[in-house]
This record gives structure tokens, C-alpha cells and sequence, in this order.
């Protein structure tokens, strides 16, 4: 069993990961990134993210001509990147379901159905998880724009200030981080067909990252006007997500769309990684079947999601993502030109 992805799948799938992945990032995960000046690094790093989608593009039109062991060591650290992604989701879904109502279940018993949902997601293939990203972006939209005409009266935008919240120090860790994201969700963009790499293109992958940049950052903006930011050192991971989850001062039925399009959200994420993590894993070599590498590599983002504690999610990893991706790519770069003038 191959696992293949259509370009038109990967850019969706990738579109609605990075809006999930940024925002989940940014106001619930880490809590020194959080703050008035959030919206600022996630545009920040929407921007430091455009040579490494260039860099995509360019390999994925000479893919094949790169050289073997170029072509494994950028695999090898997608896969590693897209599972400890995977095991920060599983991890936070874990944590919001018991947080919402089972909080006395052990954790197998929400991983394991969740890790069961994502591999069989994985074995329908890339394109059903594209399409499934298409109605998703859809469903959110609708759900954002139900949630945000319903509390019009309750915004306030004074919560907004300071503009740059706790300084340019953590705008700049922040742009780090989201720059981290987007490297790591990208990868699914390198996994579509050589047939397929001109359908790929540079302008569609950058009006890809505008959306998916201007969208979060839009959210995030939107989550500001509702509950002033907490103080750092009196918050927690549990309080952030409460705070989101019952939206600040708005109507208690407004709470089911936003806890709707929180598990949407992080279901989607799930699944793209888990995918991405997959797909990687098998282009190492040939000769592996999909549907091993999809139940190897769910079962290890199963066991590092128990190994990582509420507070550190994808703390410190972003930084070393946003170092490791661009200098594989531009080894393989580099080795495909040599080889060209040899």
C-alpha cells in the first residue's frame, strides 16, 4: 500500500493544520508566547517561513534527482518532526477531554481511540484527508462566524493594549515557534507525485501561507478582545484552555461551537501529522507498506504523547525545527546541484 497525497489535498490539508497548529500554539501550549503581542509573531513568522515554502517548491519539482542520502536525512527529520507534532496533539486532546468530563479515565483509555481514529484516517490515503480539510476550513468558518456575530457587544478591543504585549523579546521567541510550526506542518507538502509537482507551484504555496497566517492571526485577535490576558506565573495550561473554551463573558450555548471547533481542530491536526509522519517514513524506502509505517508511527506518537507533561507540548522543539528543516533542504539543494554539474 502506497501512501500518496494529490497536490490540491496537500496544500488543504496543510492550510487547515497550520491555522490549528499556530493557534493552539500560541494560547493554550506555551504560555510565554501568549500574550497582546501574539498576533504580531505569528505574522512574523509567517514571514521568516517564506524561503524554507520557496525552498519546498523547488524540491518538490527535482525530488527524484536528489541524491540518496540528501533525500533520507530530509525524510528522516520530517518524520521526526511530524511525530513529536503528532504526540503534542495527542497529548492536548487527551488533556481537553479529561479536562471537559473524564477526568477520571486513565489516559490509554483516550489515546488509544483517538490514535485508532487517526490510523484509519491515515489508511483511507491523502486525499480523503484532503477533502476532509475542504469541508472542515467550511465548518470552522461558519462556526468562527456564528460565534463572533453572536457576541459583537462583548469585544473589547482596549484589551488589545500594549499592542506589543510583553515586548519584542517574546515577539521574537513567538515568531521562532510559529515558524516552527508551519516548517513542521509543511512537510506533507514534499509528498505529492512528481506528475503533480507543477500543480504545486510557489505563488499557490505562498497564498497558502498568507491564509493560513492572516486567519490565526485573526483568531488570535479575536481571542484577545474576549478575556484579558492572565498574568505570567498565575496561569496554567488547564486555565488557558478553560478561558478559551468558555469564550470569556460570552452566553454559556455559545461554549458548543467553540468546543466544536476545538477538537475539529485538533482532530485535523492529528491526522495531517500522523499522515505526514507516515508517508515520510515510507519514502525512506520502497520497499515498506503503508500501513505498517501508519501503525508504527501512530503507536510512537501514542507513547511520546505520555512522556510529555502539560507544560511543554512543543516548547524548545520549534527553535530546533526552525534550524534542522531549512539546513537539510538546502543540503539536498546543494547535493542536487553538484550532482547536476557532475
Amino acid at each position: 500500500m502506497k501512501l500518496n497525497i494529490s497536490a490540491s489535498s496537500a496544500r488543504a490539508a496543510a492550510l487547515a493544520a497550520i491555522v490549528a497548529r499556530l493557534f493552539i500554539g500560541l494560547t493554550v501550549d506555551s504560555p510565554a508566547s501568549f500574550h497582546n503581542g501574539a498576533w504580531v509573531s505569528v505574522l512574523l513568522g509567517g514571514a521568516l517561513s517564506v524561503p524554507w515554502l520557496l525552498g519546498v517548491d523547488l524540491l518538490r519539482q527535482r525530488f527524484r534527482a536528489c541524491p540518496g542520502p540528501a533525500r533520507l536525512l530530509l525524510m528522516s527529520v520530517v518524520l521526526a518532526s511530524s511525530t513529536m507534532g503528532a504526540a503534542a496533539t495527542l497529548a492536548d486532546l487527551t488533556r481537553s477531554s479529561g479536562y471537559l468530563s473524564l477526568d477520571r479515565c486513565h489516559p490509554l483509555a483516550l489515546l488509544i481511540p483517538a490514535g485508532l481514529a487517526a490510523l484509519w484516517c491515515v489508511w483511507k490515503g491523502g486525499d480523503a484527508i484532503g477533502y476532509g480539510a475542504m469541508v472542515w476550513a467550511r465548518l470552522f468558518g461558519t462556526l468562527m462566524l456564528l460565534v463572533a456575530l453572536l457576541q459583537l457587544g462583548r469585544y473589547r478591543s482596549q484589551w488589545l493594549l500594549p499592542l506589543l504585549g510583553s515586548g519584542w523579546r517574546d515577539i521574537v521567541r513567538g515568531a521562532l515557534q510559529s515558524t516552527g510550526h508551519i516548517m513542521a506542518i509543511s512537510g506533507i507538502l514534499l509528498l505529492p507525485d512528481d506528475a503533480e509537482a507543477a500543480e504545486i507551484g510557489a505563488r499557490r504555496l505562498l497564498r497558502m501561507l498568507v491564509a493560513a497566517v492572516c486567519v490565526a492571526a485573526a483568531l488570535i485577535l479575536l481571542r484577545l478582545m474576549m478575556t484579558p490576558t492572565m498574568t505570567r506565573g498565575q496561569e496554567t495550561w488547564l486555565k488557558r484552555l478553560d478561558s478559551l473554551l468558555v469564550n470569556g463573558r460570552a452566553p454559556l450555548y455559545l461554549q458548543l461551537p467553540m468546543i466544536a471547533a476545538w477538537f475539529g481542530g485538533l482532530l485535523h491536526l492529528l491526522v495531517c501529522e500522523c499522515f505526514t509522519a507516515a508517508a515520510s517514513f515510507q519514502r525512506l524506502s520502497e520497499r515498506l507498506d503503508g500501513r505498517l509505517c501508519a501503525f508504527l508511527t501512530v503507536l510512537a506518537s501514542v507513547v511520546l504523547s505520555t512522556t510529555l507533561s502539560p507544560a511543554a507540548g512543543f516548547e524548545g522543539f520549534e527553535a530546533w525545527l526552525a534550524v534542522a528543516l531549512p539546513a537539510c533542504a538546502a543540503l539536498a539543494l546543494a547535493a542536487m546541484r553538484e550532482k547536476k554539474e557532475a
